[in-house]
C-alpha cells in the first residue's frame, strides 16, 4: 500500500523517508505515531501526554489512535478480495 493510500483520512499523520526513517509521525513533529500509543499503552492519559510532548495538542493524540485503528483494521482485511 503506497503512503498516499495509507495517509488517506489522516491529516495529522505524515510518512517522509528523511524524518525518523519513515515512520509514521504527528505531522509537523518528529514524534512517531508508535510513540503516542505506547504512552497510551503504559497508562499515560492524554493530558500526561501533552505536557511529556508540548509540541503536540490533543487532536494529535486522537489522530494517532484513529491511525493505529485504521492500521489494524487493514490487517483484519488484507486477506480479503
Amino acid at each position: 500500500m503506497t503512503d498516499s493510500k495509507l495517509l488517506r483520512g489522516h491529516p495529522r499523520v505524515s510518512i517522509s523517508p528523511a524524518i525518523m526513517g519513515g515512520s509514521p509521525c504527528i505531522k509537523g513533529t518528529r514524534i512517531p505515531v508508535y510513540v503516542v500509543l505506547d504512552n497510551l499503552e503504559a497508562g499515560h492519559s492524554f493530558e500526561e501526554i501533552l505536557k511529556h510532548y508540548p509540541t503536540l495538542a490533543r487532536e494529535d493524540v486522537q489522530a494517532a489512535v484513529r491511525f493505529g485503528s485504521h492500521l489494524a483494521s487493514r490487517l483484519v482485511h488484507a486477506d480479503r478480495p
